[in-house]
């Protein structure tokens, strides 16, 4: 399910909203330096950090980036995939699904 659209910026941080039914958030994710994280995600124009991500690598070798939000008023931390556009490497879409109940199986 699409959640967001983003875009590369010319600084190496990538730009975007996360927008769902109940939330509208934009967001910057920023390359981080030093061990951790490879970005630090935060609310756009602020020092406020809602999550991090990490660069990764699909098995059939596609390049995506792996994202997880939170905030005190969300449920529970949204874990989504940030997918750069087969057509435009600095176009990203910001992917989710609802996790499979452990139960259900």
């Amino acid at each position: 399910m699409l959640i967001g659209k983003f875009m590369a910026k010319d600084n190496g941080e990538i730009e975007g909203v996360y927008d769902t039914i109940t939330a509208e958030l934009h967001l910057t994710l920023s390359p981080k330096k030093a061990d951790g994280p490879d970005y630090i995600i935060t609310k756009t124009g602020t020092q406020i950090e809602v999550g991090v991500a990490y660069d990764k690598v699909s098995k059939s070798g596609n390049p995506f980036i792996t994202v997880s939000l939170d905030d005190p008023t969300f449920a529970k931390r949204v874990y989504a995939n940030l997918i750069m556009d087969q057509h435009d490497s600095t176009t990203y879409k910001l992917l989710w699904d609802r996790p499979k109940s452990r139960s259900a199986t």
